[in-house]
C-alpha cells in the first residue's frame, strides 16, 4: 500500500472485472480507507491478506490499530484473511494470541507455513520436527495450515497455477507464476 500508483492500478483491474489480492500489514489506515470507499461491486472482488505479525505488533503497541483496520475491512464487504506466520518464538505466546484473536476478531487466524524458498526443497523454517510442528500449530484448526502441510510432499500432477494466475511486482515489474515454477515472463 506504500506504492502511490497502486490504488489506481487496483481500481482499473477491478473495473475490468478482475479479482485483486492485496498483501498488507493492515496498518496504513488512510490507504485502507481509500480502498474501502470503492463501490460495493468493486469491493466484492477485492481481497486483503493481512499478515499478522503478532510479536512485532505487540512490541510496537500496534495491536489495537491492526485490529481496528482488520475489522473495518471485514465490515466493508471486501474479503479478508488474517494470517499468522508460525515462528518458533511465538510458541509460548500461543494462548495469548488465541485469546486476542477471539476477543478482537471472533475467530482464530489462519496459519500459514514459513518455508525457506532459497533452497530447492523449500523446507519449513522451524527447529521442531514435523509431528511437533503439526501438533503445535494445528491447535488453531486452520484449514489453510492443513492444506499447506498436505502440500509438503513433492507434487507431480500437472499444475496450471502459474499459467492461470500470477504475481506482479510493482517494484521490479516482474510477473511470475507460483514459487514452484522457475520460468518467469
Amino acid at each position: 500500500l506504500l506504492c502511490r500508483e497502486l490504488f489506481h492500478i487496483v481500481r482499473e483491474l477491478l473495473e475490468e472485472g478482475h479479482y485483486v489480492s492485496i498483501i498488507t500489514n493492515a496498518l496504513l489506515s488512510g490507504e485502507i480507507d481509500r480502498y474501502l470507499q470503492l463501490s460495493t461491486e468493486l469491493r466484492k472482488r477485492l481481497f486483503f491478506k493481512c499478515s499478522f505479525h503478532y510479536r512485532q505488533l505487540k512490541e510496537r503497541n500496534l495491536l489495537e490499530a491492526y485490529s481496528r483496520n482488520v475489522n473495518q475491512i471485514w465490515k466493508s464487504g471486501a474479503s479478508i484473511s488474517v494470517e499468522l506466520v508460525p515462528e518458533d518464538e511465538l510458541v509460548p505466546q500461543i494462548p495469548e494470541i488465541r485469546r486476542f484473536c477471539m476477543e478482537h476478531f471472533g475467530a482464530l487466524p489462519h496459519i500459514t507455513v514459513a518455508r525457506d524458498e532459497s533452497q530447492a526443497e523449500m523446507p519449513i523454517i522451524t527447529e521442531y520436527d514435523d509431528e511437533e510442528y503439526k501438533n503445535i500449530w494445528g491447535q488453531f484448526m486452520s484449514p489453510m495450515f492443513e492444506l499447506k502441510m498436505s502440500w509438503m510432499n513433492k507434487r507431480t500432477e500437472y499444475c496450471t497455477a502459474g499459467k492461470n494466475t500470477f504475481l506482479f511486482s510493482l517494484e521490479s515489474g516482474r510477473i511470475s507464476p507460483c514459487p514452484g515454477e522457475k520460468d518467469y515472463f
